[in-house]
């Protein structure tokens, strides 16, 4: 799915600078969410709080705002694809990691939100077919290798299902 080289060439040196730009805001507002989940963290899965604090703060942002500066002061368009198809791919195995760092009850529930990260790639940084497929794939094989550690958690998502069932 792409146009001749020049076609190619052309669109980028038209919009580099732009598309820079906006995915550098997209990834502050994005960034300043993903912190907001600290919230959730908190409420939902105090045994593990530590630790996404850790990772979210402590890793996450080290590792995605240079990386966003970078794509705002201009790199190559390949370079800047893959950097922040790179975030995506730190986010996705950082939350998995938080993910199975709890055991809380609730905690289950955070599959559900692996979902918005795959739309943070795909959508709010409308990275380039390739870098998004590449993400995406990557993402989800990171995601299934997380998630039948749900397994531990089974008798508790089972016995809630059961509880929703009789309503």
């Amino acid at each position: 799915m792409r146009f001749a080289d020049e076609v190619e060439a052309r669109f980028e040196e038209d919009t580099q600078q732009q598309r820079s730009r906006n995915m550098a805001v997209a990834g502050l507002i994005s960034a300043f969410i993903y912190s907001l989940f600290l919230i959730n963290d908190y409420s939902y899965r105090p045994d593990a709080f530590t630790t996404a604090l850790l990772l979210r703060a402590g890793i996450m942002l080290p590792f995605g705002l240079p990386i966003l500066w970078f794509v705002y002061r201009g790199v190559t368009p390949v370079l800047r694809e893959a950097l922040m198809a790179s975030i995506v791919i730190v986010a996705t195995v950082l939350s998995c990691l938080i993910f199975v760092a709890s055991l809380e009850p609730y905690s289950y529930l955070d599959v559900f939100s692996f979902g918005l990260i795959l739309v943070v790639g795909n959508i709010v940084y409308s990275l380039r077919f390739g870098y998004a497929c590449a993400s995406t794939a990557l993402s989800i094989l990171i995601m299934l290798v997380f998630i039948p550690g749900l397994r531990a958690n089974a008798p508790r998502s089972e016995a809630l299902s059961h509880v929703y069932y009789f309503r």
